[in-house]
């Protein structure tokens, strides 16, 4: 079916194209149209008619018949039934197409202008999500500066905090340069360590 109705017929529609003959060419263009229109009948023929004795040694038989003897079956049926059947409902098809033109245009209009506004969305969210996490960085690395102590090495204050909670004792700290803290707390210390001391004797 495929090589009789349709590759042998594209090759001899070739020829005559490459030829330039315009009369036959219009026999062709009859012809493509027939084939066409059963092509979209197939699905349903053969679904009600795949029963009937030799069905589908009847449809290559009517497709050469339409090519055969210089397409004169393709003139016949174009001319008693695919010609007067399209004329009648013509007017109806061009209204149908005219209406099914507008309703896909408003649909692509409508759904390209909704497209924009979920990208220009999304477009915003982004951007206001990566301000946000750049925000957090700088927060983050803020909190975690590095200090240079006497020796050379760098601490981060979250180092000093854990290192040194009250001062060093026996001399100065960064949080406490002038010593006066840790004698504060020797002072008020020395007492308590005395008692403590002598209740252990």
């Amino acid at each position: 079916m495929q090589l009789l109705a349709y590759a042998y017929p594209a090759y001899l529609t070739y020829k005559d194209l490459e030829r330039g003959a315009d009369d036959q060419l219009a026999r062709w263009s009859k012809y493509w149209l027939v084939i066409a229109g059963l092509t979209a009948l197939q699905p349903f023929m053969d679904t009600f008619l795949f029963f009937v004795p030799f069905y589908y040694s009847l449809k290559v038989a009517f497709a050469c018949y339409l090519w055969a003897n210089n397409l004169q079956g393709a003139e016949h049926v174009y001319g008693e039934y695919v010609r007067p059947f399209v004329r009648r409902y013509e007017p109806l098809v061009d209204f149908k197409l005219a209406q099914a033109r507008g309703v896909v245009s408003q649909v692509v209009s409508s759904n390209v202008s909704k497209a924009v506004q979920y990208m220009q969305m999304m477009l915003v969210k982004t951007l206001s999500q990566s301000v946000a996490e750049r925000e957090r960085e700088r927060g983050g690395a803020g909190g975690q500066r590095m200090r240079r102590d006497e020796s050379g090495s760098f601490h981060t204050a979250q180092e000093d905090f854990k290192g040194d909670p009250v001062g060093d004792v026996s001399g100065r700290s960064d949080r406490d340069p002038t010593g006066r803290a840790s004698a504060y707390f020797d002072r008020t210390t020395s007492p308590l360590r005395a008692g403590g001391s002598g209740r252990r004797r």
